[in-house]
């Protein structure tokens, strides 16, 4: 799956708030907000084979939570050879080789 792909697939399970009408007030938001996905202004050219480098340079990861997973703001992408840090998984760093 590239990076565009899941964007995509994020997007279109994303509810729309009028689907939480029955919900206490500010849960709407709290729970669009952990699987909101920005678009960035500038796109960099990533290897296809790269998609989690490709998902963290050119969108906004950053409020994305799925279940106890979270992403990194793209800043804070951290590279330790031969690990790229990305996210966590509740305390836990996620890191691809």
């Amino acid at each position: 799956m590239t990076a565009a792909e899941f964007v995509t697939a994020i997007r279109e399970i994303t509810p729309d708030e009028s689907r939480f009408t029955k919900m206490p007030e500010g849960f709407a938001q709290i729970y669009l907000d952990e699987l909101f996905i920005g678009n960035k202004s500038i796109h960099t050219n990533v290897e296809p084979e790269n998609a989690i480098i490709d998902l963290m340079s050119n969108y906004d990861v950053s409020k994305l939570t799925i279940m106890i997973f979270s992403f990194n703001r793209s800043d804070e992408l951290k590279e330790t050879e031969p690990y790229t840090f990305f996210g966590r998984r509740e305390a836990f760093p996620l890191a691809i080789h």
